[in-house]
C-alpha cells in the first residue's frame, strides 16, 4: 500500500506522536500532583496541546489505511476476495465477432459485482478506446478505478495507469502519476516506467 519512503515517514510520525502523548500525560499528572489549581489548568492545557499535535501527526499516516478499509467495507464484500476470478473469455469472443456493445454490457456486469477487477476494467478501457473510438468513456473507466479508495497501485494496474495518462492533459497526467508513485507498491521496473513518463510530462510543461 505504501512506498518504502512513506512507510519510514509514517513510522517516525507515529513515534513522535506517541512521545507527545506520553509527555502530555506526564506533565499533566505532574502538575495535578502539586494540588495547585493553576498548575492543574496549565497541565491540562499542555496535555490538550500534545494530544492535538499527536493527532495532527498521526492523521496522514493512517488516512490511507482507513480509506482503503472504508472502501473495502462500503464498495464490495469481503467474501469477494476469496472467490475465483471472473472468466472474460466470452467477452473476448464477442469482441472477435465485432459485437463490441454486447461485450461492453457483459464487462459492466462483471464490474458491477467487483469494481476492482483490473482485468475486466482494462478490457472495458480497451473496447472503448480502440474499438468504439470513445476516449471520454475510456478515460472514465480508468478514473473510476484510480478514484476508488481501495484500488491497487501495483504491477497489476500500471498498464491501465499509463494508458489513462495518455488521455489526460499533461498537467493532470503528471499529477496522477506522481500521486500513484507515492501511494503504490511498484516494482523497480514499473516505477521506472512511471517516473520516465512523469518526467516527460514535466519536461513538456517546462519547455
Amino acid at each position: 500500500m505504501f512506498s518504502e519512503e512513506s512507510k519510514l515517514s509514517n513510522f517516525f510520525a507515529i513515534l513522535i506522536a506517541f512521545g507527545l502523548i506520553v509527555l502530555g500525560f506526564y506533565w499533566f499528572f505532574k502538575d495535578v500532583s502539586t494540588n495547585s489549581p493553576v498548575n492543574g489548568v496549565f497541565g491540562l492545557l499542555i496535555l490538550v496541546s500534545c494530544l492535538v499535535s499527536a493527532a495532527t501527526l498521526i492523521a496522514p499516516a493512517v488516512s490511507s489505511v482507513v480509506g482503503s478499509w472504508l472502501g473495502d467495507a462500503l464498495f464490495y464484500r469481503r467474501a469477494k476476495l476469496n472467490k475465483a476470478p471472473e472468466c472474460l473469455d466470452r467477452m473476448e469472443g464477442l469482441m472477435l465477432d465485432g459485437k463490441y456493445h454486447e461485450a461492453v454490457e457483459e464487462v459492466k456486469e462483471v464490474l458491477f459485482r467487483d469494481a476492482l477487477n483490473i482485468d475486466a476494467r482494462a478490457l472495458l478501457f480497451r473496447i472503448y478506446l480502440k474499438h468504439l473510438q470513445d476516449r471520454d468513456k475510456a478515460l472514465e473507466v480508468g478514473l473510476e478505478y484510480f478514484n476508488h479508495p481501495a484500488h491497487k497501485s501495483n504491477g497489476e494496474s500500471v498498464e491501465l495507469l499509463l494508458a489513462m495518462s495518455d488521455l489526460l492533459d499533461d498537467k493532470n497526467a503528471a499529477e496522477w502519476l506522481a500521486k500513484e508513485l507515492k501511494r503504490g507498491n511498484y516494482s523497480n521496473h514499473d516505477a521506472k516506467l512511471l517516473k520516465n513518463r512523469l518526467n516527460s510530462f514535466r519536461d513538456l510543461n517546462n519547455s
